[in-house]
């Protein structure tokens, strides 16, 4: 099972954290036999089927529905995640955040395996406490099905940043940086998508 507490029903292609761990899912359903492969979260309404995983709401009874799984695989965040860990199932932490929270640090030994999304992202959860050995890397990536490289003429001071438009991806020390770099050069532009 894979648990987002954000993760939600769309009707629309997934971004960000949703797409990130969608795909995760969807790949893991492509390449091994493990039978079903579910994704849910605490605003999932209804159940649908993306790429060979199928997302399912959330019972009343959380717990109990947990505990049927080997494996839960959490993306990001623990807060509010107070479920006790049955002694047959496995945890993975899917750390699409920067910084781990007190959550993470504190059920890290429950952990088995924590996905970070590049080599640099790896050592700074090191950095964190989590062992070193714990940590697998699997960087995010873009489904060219979903979106597509058109021409683009952009002058080559052009700069662009897709993401969340949220304090902790530091859109405030790139627009401090690209004023330096207006100074610069007067034709830069940015582009920002989120």
């Amino acid at each position: 099972l894979f648990y987002y507490p954000n993760f939600h029903n769309t009707g629309k292609p997934y971004g960000g954290t949703n797409r990130a761990f969608s795909e995760m899912a969807c790949g893991l359903a492509r390449i091994a036999a493990l039978g079903p492969i579910h994704i849910t979260g605490d605003y999932v309404s209804r159940e649908e089927h993306i790429g060979g995983a199928k997302v399912v709401p959330m019972p009343q009874n959380l717990n109990s529905f947990l505990s049927g799984y080997d494996v839960l695989v959490v993306a990001t965040h623990l807060r509010g995640f107070f479920y006790p860990k049955p002694a047959h199932q496995k945890w993975v932490l899917c750390q699409h955040s920067w910084d781990l929270g007190e959550p993470e640090r504190k059920l890290h030994p429950d952990i088995e395996a924590v996905v970070a999304l590049s080599d640099l992202h790896k050592r700074h959860i090191i950095e964190q406490g989590i062992p070193a050995n714990k940590i697998s890397v699997i960087s995010n990536g873009i489904d060219p099905g979903i979106f597509e490289a058109g021409p683009e003429n952009r002058n080559p001071t052009s700069l662009m940043f897709a993401g969340a438009l949220v304090k902790c991806k530091g859109i405030h020390i790139l627009l401090e940086a690209f004023q330096l770099i207006r100074e610069r050069h007067s034709d830069a532009q940015l582009h920002l998508y989120g």
